[in-house]
């Protein structure tokens, strides 16, 4: 926690000297800086297996973004999880990059955010209480380190292509594998988007060296499609993901299928819910949640959900929770 307060101090001395140095006019108006300070906290109990009220902040993220200009920007990002080990926070670096973004074409390099999910998540939008499906089942990662660039070829079409290390933000060593990835995110109205997405990494040997469980290895590819619609207070969204080769363990194949829809009744207050399904060899999975959220103001997300887990040949569970998503 002292680490946390210590790196907010930093980030905020600097966009106080940033805003200070915008304040004179031989400042250009196209250069700007942002301290991003952003937390997820949680209490919930388990209504099934009770075993007491548990409360917590689950994630806080602090950062700086600074746009250089027009076309240059960079982005760096402290990720702090909390509960993990020993009741105590980690902290990732999960974005230190640059951008280039002239006109239609864009590119990044460094720890940067990939679009696995991106989009999927952005229509769930509800992160601070349960990740998306592909991030929850541990398909990939919302950051890693590598290069990416997009093209948006007009209104209907833009494309995307990364090759990143592969293991996510939380594991920068390097390895001659890469992962490599490819997107297209299709608009054919305002109120539609559909995305297909691929990527594909080989196995590394190396990386299971420490393994009780010596598997037979083979390189993992995921495939996903996914259909998002935005009318009015209406957003739905749908998706398909399928990684053969899960964690690059030979005929490890996953499915997970993903439908969630949020309506706003006022500025102020919407309703949600979401149901997953997933399977991997002979272990089937669903996962359901909705709820009520209420935004005081535009800076705070509180909410009131359910959530239910069905293992087949497993227990259910059944847990109570309020969140509550501060991003300043």
């Amino acid at each position: 926690m002292k680490k946390m307060i210590s790196t907010f101090m930093v980030l905020a001395a600097l966009g106080s000297m940033q805003a200070q140095n915008c304040g004179s006019k031989a400042c250009d108006s196209k250069q700007h800086g942002k301290v991003i300070v952003r937390l997820f906290g949680e209490t919930g109990v388990d209504l099934k297996h009770y075993d007491g009220l548990k409360t917590g902040i689950n994630r806080a993220y602090l950062g700086y973004q600074y746009k250089f200009n027009h076309d240059l920007s960079a982005k760096f990002l402290m990720d702090f999880a909390g509960g993990h080990k020993n009741g105590k926070y980690e902290a990732f670096v999960k974005n230190a990059f640059l951008s280039y973004t002239p006109g239609q074409f864009s590119l990044s390099a460094g720890m940067i955010g990939t679009f696995q999910f991106d989009t999927q998540e952005s229509y769930w939008g509800h992160r601070y209480i349960e990740k998306s499906i592909m991030d929850k089942e541990k398909m990939g990662s919302s950051a890693d380190l590598g290069i990416k660039a997009s093209y948006m070829f007009n209104d209907f079409l833009k494309g995307n292509v990364a090759i990143i290390n592969g293991l996510g933000y939380k594991n920068v060593t390097t390895s001659k594998y890469m992962k490599y990835a490819l997107g297209f995110n299709i608009t054919p109205t305002s109120n539609l988007i559909l995305k297909v997405y691929g990527d594909y990494r080989d196995r590394n040997e190396a990386e299971f060296k420490d393994s009780k469980d010596p598997v037979k290895l083979k390189g993992q590819f995921t495939a996903s499609v996914f259909a998002g619609y935005k009318a009015n207070s209406l957003t739905v969204g749908l998706e398909y993901d399928r990684q053969n080769n899960h964690h690059y363990v030979d005929g490890a194949d996953m499915n997970a299928v993903s439908g969630y829809a949020n309506y706003k009744f006022n500025p102020k207050w919407s309703v949600f819910g979401r149901v997953d399904y997933t399977s991997l060899d002979e272990s089937k999975k669903v996962y359901a949640l909705g709820g009520v959220q209420f935004n005081p103001i535009k800076a705070i997300s509180l909410s009131s959900n359910l959530r239910y887990t069905s293992i087949k040949d497993g227990d259910d569970d059944l847990g109570l929770f309020i969140n509550v998503d501060v991003n300043i």
